[in-house]
This record gives structure tokens, sequence and C-alpha cells, in this order.
């Protein structure tokens, strides 16, 4: 190791990786020090930049799925691998996806946030049926808007499965925050320019990966992902 890896090393911006619990109906993130759960029963931010990748649990080798991230379906490839580095699939979205449920994947959507009450970078990923508020604010959840996500008082139900979505609304924002939201936005950018920048490419796709899969927690609650998950993310680089 030489100084200059000091310089590349490539460090995850977000302080916080919260994700839905869709049978309490609250957000929930894992504190590693603490070895624990903690849950909030609603976020208010404003979306600064948004990824899509492919995560999940594959029963057959015991261990998780991950791919890289990617800015656009329809013309960015996926690479899915297992942590144990077998290749599960790889090519555009369209032409593998049944071959990523198969193996016990699914489409996953990352957000990066200003969390307008901590004051901090934080993330959020939406799965199954997490996604659909997103889906169904497609033309409003885009890059700048201020977003209050809360319970949804109507539960849902999938076979004898009790659940609950998000539910998301457009929110007016204070000139200040995004103003600050602006600037935290561009260490974001920095960060996910330089993540596809790296030379050893599979190697940080990996690490990055074991971040989020070390931060939030997965629920034994599948759904079917988006049919067109292209159409809820934002352009490519």
């Amino acid at each position: 190791m030489s100084i200059t890896d000091l310089k590349n090393k490539l460090e995850t911006p977000a302080t916080k990786y919260w994700e839905w619990s869709g049978s309490q109906g609250k957000f929930f993130f894992y504190d590693k020090e603490k070895k624990d759960k903690f849950y909030q029963d609603s976020l208010l931010f404003i979306i600064l930049n948004q990824t899509s990748f492919i995560k999940g649990w594959s029963d057959q080798e015991s261990v998780g799925i991950y791919s890289n991230f990617i800015k656009d379906f329809k013309t960015q490839k996926l690479t899915v691998k297992t942590f144990n580095n077998n290749l599960i699939a790889e090519g555009l979205y369209s032409e593998i996806k049944d071959k990523i449920k198969s193996a016990g994947a699914s489409y996953n959507k990352g957000v990066f946030i200003y969390n307008l009450e901590s004051k901090e970078i934080e993330h959020i990923t939406f799965k199954g049926s997490s996604l659909t508020p997103i889906i169904e604010l497609k033309n409003k959840f885009k890059d700048g808007n201020c977003i209050s996500l809360t319970k949804n008082p109507e539960p849902k139900k999938k076979g004898a499965t009790i659940y609950f979505e998000p539910l998301a609304k457009v929110k007016v924002m204070e000139v200040d925050d995004f103003e600050t939201a602006l600037l935290k936005g561009e260490i974001v950018d920095d960060y996910i320019k330089n993540y596809f920048k790296q030379k050893n490419y599979d190697q940080k796709i990996e690490e990055e990966a074991k971040i989020i899969e070390e931060e939030i927690d997965i629920e034994n609650i599948t759904f079917e992902e988006p049919q067109h998950p292209d159409t809820y993310v934002t352009t490519p680089y």
C-alpha cells in the first residue's frame, strides 16, 4: 500500500442507510456499533442523486447477491454476482431479469438524500412494496425535489401478508435548505463520478455493495420488481 492509495480510497458520503419496514410501516437503519435497528415514522428530505442496482440472497449458495450501480437500465449493463464471486448474469436488465429473479435477487433503487432533520447526507433503498409510491411519483420524484415520506394508513395485503407502503408527498422547501442541498449534492455527485472512474472497478462495486448490505436489513418479504425500472431512474453520466 502506498500513500496514493489513501488519496484514492473511496468512502461513501452517506451517514445512514435507511430502508422501509413494510410490516411496521416505518423507516429503519442498522447501527453497526450498537448492533441494533433504529426506527423512524417519517423522513423529510431533498433528493440529491439516484442510482439503481440489484441485490438479494442466494439460498443455493447461502450468500448475498449484488451488482454494480447504474443510472439507466436502457443503456448501462449490469454485472450481477454473489459475494463469493460467482457470476449470475451480465447484460441489460431486460435481458437478464429472469435470471436475476430466479437467483433470488431483485431491482433496488438507491436515493441519496439531504435529510432536513439531521442535516446530513443519507441514503434510502427502495425495493418491493416500497417502490410503489416512487413509481406513482416518477414525474415528481426527481433530483432537487423536497419529499415527505410517512406511513400510508391503508394497509395492503399479499396472500396472508399484511404490509404498509410509504406515503410520499412533494413539499415546498426553504431557500436556505435548497442552497445547502446544492452543496451536499456536489459531494454526492463527485462520489458517484469517482465511483465510476475507479481503476479497480469490480473491487469498488463489491466494497460499496457490502456497505449497503451491512447497513440495512433485508426483510423476508419479496414483491415483484417494476416492469420498466428504466423509467424511474435518471439519465446516465
